[in-house]
């Protein structure tokens, strides 16, 4: 294929994920406030819920630790969530580039190798008669 179509192809494909990242990256940021608060809703809630059931004050502490690390689960996945879908497009398109990268010189490894197998074939064959005489 026309080396121009490739580099053409490969811009084509990084601007468009670059908008992607761009407007997914937009609308993750208008919505973080809504979806912050409700994670903070959840733990408030739950939390209250703990000194509704529990008597004991260590019980009521534990209960209350569970609902806090449950809170930052929920934000760090959706932060890395959004991250995921806004990046994702950009990391495709890295994997495709390393691995045409290594295929390339994998490519021209093995030519060289078939190239040094075929020298050294030559160098060690043995001549023929009719390359010997020089009649």
């Amino acid at each position: 294929m026309n080396r121009t179509v490739v580099v053409l192809g490969f811009a084509v494909l990084l601007s468009v994920a670059i908008l992607w990242a761009g407007g997914i990256g937009l609308v993750s940021y208008r919505q973080w406030h809504d979806t912050h608060v409700r994670i903070e809703r959840k733990r408030d809630a739950g939390k209250q819920e703990c000194t509704k059931t529990y008597v004991e004050e260590d019980a009521k502490i534990r209960c209350m630790h569970l609902f806090d690390t449950q809170y930052v689960m929920e934000i760090n996945i959706a932060k890395v969530t959004r991250v995921l879908i806004a990046a994702g497009p950009l990391l495709g398109l890295l994997i495709v580039l390393l691995v045409a990268g290594r295929s390339a010189k994998a490519r021209a490894g093995a030519q060289a190798l078939r190239d040094r197998s075929a020298a050294r074939r030559r160098a060690d064959r043995t001549p023929t008669q009719h390359e010997t005489d020089l009649t």
